[in-house]
């Protein structure tokens, strides 16, 4: 079953794996109990952002907003606000598998 929520308290409770979107593009997919565990086990820059930024991780929010959908950057759509953003970020990024989940970053460990 597919269940596509923002409340991310319900994911937890019923998902065995969690999708993370941005700007309508999958950037990571593992199992919950990688996103339970914290930042250290995901692997995607905008994943982590996203789990430190929940009220339980004391709202650490990061600058910047989504790109408009009618105005997409080429390569990965998190570039502009990624800490670690190169130039091969600026290219085509596929999926790919690792440590269990699959993750659209060519920099993730």
């Amino acid at each position: 079953m597919l269940l596509i929520t923002h409340d991310i308290d319900l994911a937890f409770s019923v998902a065995d794996r969690i999708a993370v979107f941005y700007a309508g593009t999958i950037l990571e997919s593992a199992p919950t109990e990688d996103f339970l565990a914290g930042a250290k086990k995901l692997r995607h820059p905008y994943s982590k952002a996203f789990i430190s930024a929940l009220p339980q991780n004391e709202f650490q929010a990061m600058e910047g907003v989504q790109p408009h959908a009618a105005c997409l950057p080429k390569g990965c759509l998190f570039a502009d606000r990624c800490p670690n953003v190169t130039q091969e970020c600026l290219e085509e990024i596929p999926m790919r598998s690792l440590r269990g989940g699959k993750v659209r970053c060519v920099h993730a460990t």
